[in-house]
């Protein structure tokens, strides 16, 4: 169900992987691929992830049809991730890496944006136990997901067989913090969602818009007219009176400024209005 459309959703695409469901078959119950998240092709070009399949740094172009990003899927058993690049024009599918979670078992995966972490959970199995992996910029798993981080589940929390675990969104952030939510498979108490809060991760540096930096030029009278085509109109020209139009330019910017008492542009950055979250470890 979509809630936000009160509709059913209906399958689009798939894509099989028969090597791994004959497997899982084959070694019994909780034996196949468990979890799965989506990362970005952005990222993992950015970060200079390996293409273990092609002994070099992944390229999107060699997967045709794959979209924008790469499937990471969790194997229940052993607690490997396996990145998968998906053809959704004809179902198959292409092994890109091989990734160690830090469990002997994953029950879930999470890639959180902000940080560009991928998150692994493991279960009761693992005491509740969660896992941060980013792609090493140095050392021997340079180009490689590893393991950053690992934490306790929350104080107060029972060992419980938690599958499930998602993350809020930076817009979600209340005092530094924001929700996280975690999925209990046996519905402990007749409570099958939990919550609690991780730290908000730091606000992007803010930026100067192209009208401030237009406003700064003028001031330091370093601002140039672009030139354009014969008996083109400045771009301000429609916010002035016809009287001004006949003026020099720099006596235009006076009188624009002055009618909107832009005399003086001063920005206050975000980052001074309010405090960035610092993204540490929480071990609760």
């Amino acid at each position: 169900m979509d809630p936000g459309h009160g509709q059913r959703l209906g399958q689009r695409q798939d894509a099989g992987l028969p090597g791994r469901r004959r497997r899982a078959r084959r070694r019994g119950r909780d034996a196949g691929l468990e979890a799965i998240t989506w990362v970005p092709d952005e990222l993992l070009v950015a970060k200079g992830f390996i293409d273990e399949s092609k002994g070099a740094r992944y390229n999107p172009a060699d997967y045709a049809g794959h979209g924008t990003g790469l499937f990471f899927a969790g194997v229940e058993q052993d607690g490997r991730i396996i990145a998968y690049a998906l053809n959704r024009s004809t179902g198959t599918f292409s092994r890109v890496a091989t990734i160690a979670s830090g469990f002997p078992k994953v029950m879930e995966l999470t890639y959180e944006p902000e940080t560009t972490h991928l998150w692994a959970v493991c279960d009761d199995g693992c005491d509740g136990r969660t896992a941060t992996l980013d792609i090493a910029q140095s050392g021997p798993n340079s180009g490689r997901f590893a393991v950053t981080n690992v934490y306790e589940r929350p104080a107060g929390m029972p060992n419980l067989n938690n599958e499930g675990f998602a993350i809020a969104p930076r817009a979600e952030c209340v005092n530094g913090l924001k929700p996280v939510f975690w999925a209990d498979d046996l519905n402990t108490g007749d409570h099958a969602l939990r919550s609690g809060a991780i730290k908000c991760t730091p606000l992007p540096a803010p930026q100067l818009t192209v009208a401030l930096k237009l406003a700064k030029a003028r001031r330091t009278g370093k601002a140039r007219p672009r030139p354009g085509p014969r008996g083109a109109r400045r771009p301000h020209d429609h916010r002035l009176d016809p009287q001004e139009r006949s003026v020099p330019h720099d006596r235009q910017d006076d009188a624009h400024r002055r009618r909107r008492g832009q005399a003086d542009v001063h920005a206050e950055p975000e980052a001074q209005r309010s405090r960035p979250c610092a993204a540490t470890r929480r071990s609760r």
